[in-house]
């Protein structure tokens, strides 16, 4: 046993799951009589949300978040926020036999995206309002269902909830072509919403996709001081409430005893005794690997069959690019929240389909790409990011190991392919501003988070993989809990809630998936024009 002692609460991994789980019972417990430890393997925390510099630019590997407002003043966290300028998303459609652009704009509010849709195609108005005002309802009855819901909950649920039972087993597409909305660019302007999930409009949950379409209607926001601004506050403020963060502790097994887990063993040897863990890793990592196969079917094998058969979501390639004082961004219409540059027409799907092949059909023809600028919102040295979802592990873990010198040839070569379709279209001149360069693989992404996969977006919200259909977050180990479902940091910092309102029997969100008073946070404003709410937010006390 360590020299902690038995820990009522383990948490392993220091990202946003498992900082707002700690944070999330330190919270709700007095954290020096009933202690709460943190696991993080790496020597900061935070996960996939961070930041990094490069010769005087600071880059992040977050791009933007929804409206945490809720979620800070919880935990006590004095954090200053800033809205990004602009559209919510900027798509520009590109053209390869004519070498042109044409761009939307996506509002961050639904008045203004009503508008948007209506200017797009007039011919739907009808079924564009049916779909709104039905997003708006699937919304609204998501956040009134539990989390583990009884019997007379699937009731209830049945009875009430019609837009939930209605899309349950829809794809975000098929939910938005029962309206008969056929418009091209009303398809392009509602699978942008798909790509926070990582899945195609084709492939991804109805209920995540008009999730996110409704949570981006708040805009987006980024730290001030850059992405890691947030999970340092989220550690500064555990451990003022008496909470234990351990940076380079491997977790070696997950320990359990008759179905019961008893402990953590790190990499070291060092045993850490404990009721109660909480895995906030790479799933198929926690239950095959640490908890292990074998045992894990000894107690369920539905369960351990579920873990098997459960996809992750693809991995992604990042180019940071810091830039010279002769470029002026705000000039080049790159001022939204997200811009994407995409050859459209189902390239998304396309590029996926390829992708599950393990497969990279990016071509001059076929290509997409995010691109960020957050400069624009926080100032600094001029940055830019571009994103490239979706990328297959493929080869990419073992060509680093085994030959680093194609390894660094391949990789600078998809960056150069992509930078160069970015200063093809949308910045003339981009290569000659560029003063650094830093490319991120799906093997950077691998070895840094242990997910074999390098998926950065979780498992995978198919309809079969999400709501009701997903893996379980209370695994048949007693005490063993597993709140991983969806990626990014709104739905993280919610999941942490999630585990320990069921630790504590409701106490936290009285048992619902989201908690009452988040209504306020999250409702999209529907005011009759078009400005922006205020662009400076600071969340405390």
């Amino acid at each position: 046993m360590s020299a902690h002692g038995s820990k009522p609460l383990v948490v392993i991994g220091g990202g946003m799951t498992g900082l707002s789980t700690a944070l999330t019972w330190a919270c709700h417990q007095d954290a020096h009589a009933r202690p709460v430890i943190v696991l993080e393997k790496q020597p900061i925390v935070g996960g996939f949300v961070t930041s990094f510099r490069r010769k005087g630019f600071l880059f992040d590997t977050t791009q933007l978040v929804p409206d945490i407002s809720w979620a800070l003043r919880r935990f006590g966290i004095d954090l200053e926020m800033v809205r990004m300028p602009g559209d919510c998303i900027r798509l520009f459609l590109a053209d390869p036999v004519s070498d042109t652009t044409r761009s939307i704009g996506i509002p961050a509010d639904l008045d203004g995206f009503r508008t948007l849709l209506t200017r797009l195609h007039p011919e739907e108005l009808g079924p564009i309002h049916r779909f709104l005002e039905s997003s708006s309802e699937l919304f609204r009855e998501v956040k009134q269902l539990k989390l583990e819901p009884s019997i007379l909950d699937l009731l209830w649920i049945a009875a009430t909830c019609p837009h939930v039972m209605q899309t349950r087993n829809q794809t975000f597409q098929q939910y938005v072509d029962s309206f008969g909305m056929r418009g091209s660019d009303i398809r392009e302007v509602l699978g942008a919403f798909a790509l926070f999930s990582a899945l195609p409009g084709e492939r991804v949950a109805a209920a995540l996709g008009s999730s996110v379409l409704q949570s981006m209607m708040r805009g987006a926001w980024r730290p001030r001081g850059g992405f890691i601004e947030l999970p340092l506050r989220m550690r500064k403020r555990l451990l003022e409430l008496g909470g234990v963060l351990r940076t380079g502790a491997l977790v070696d097994r997950i320990l359990t005893n008759r179905g019961r887990v008893t402990g953590v063993r790190l990499s070291d040897g060092e045993l850490i005794e404990t009721d109660h863990v909480v895995t906030t890793i790479d799933p198929k990592v926690a239950m095959g690997r640490l908890v292990g196969d074998d045992v894990l079917r000894s107690i369920d094998r539905t369960y351990a069959d579920k873990v098997e058969s459960m996809r992750m979501t693809m991995s992604s390639m990042s180019i940071h690019l810091g830039l010279d004082d002769r470029i002026d961004l705000s000039s080049l219409g790159l001022g939204a929240a997200y811009n994407v540059l995409t050859t459209g027409g189902g390239t998304y799907e396309w590029l996926f389909r390829a992708a599950e092949r393990g497969a990279s059909d990016f071509s001059e023809d076929c290509f997409q790409v995010s691109v960020v600028c957050p400069s624009l919102a926080i100032g600094g040295k001029p940055t830019m990011t571009l994103r490239v979802i979706p990328m297959a592990i493929g080869d990419w873990a073992e060509l680093r190991a085994r030959n680093p010198q194609e390894y660094q040839r391949r990789k600078n070569a998809v960056a150069d392919f992509f930078i160069e379709r970015v200063e093809q279209y949308l910045v003339p001149g981009l290569r000659s501003h560029i003063v650094v360069r830093d490319v991120a693989t799906p093997a950077t992404f691998a070895r840094y988070s242990g997910s074999p996969t390098g998926s950065n977006y979780d498992m995978a919200p198919y309809p079969d993989n999400f709501g009701r259909n997903r893996l379980r977050m209370r695994t048949p180990i007693r005490g063993l809990f597993q709140p991983e479902f969806s990626h990014g940091v709104w739905p993280s910092l919610l999941a942490g809630m999630q585990a320990v309102d069921a630790l504590l029997d409701g106490k936290v969100l009285g048992g619902k998936a989201m908690g009452d008073n988040m209504e306020a946070s999250i409702r999209a404003p529907r005011s009759p024009t078009r400005e922006a709410p205020t662009s400076l937010m600071r969340v405390g006390t």
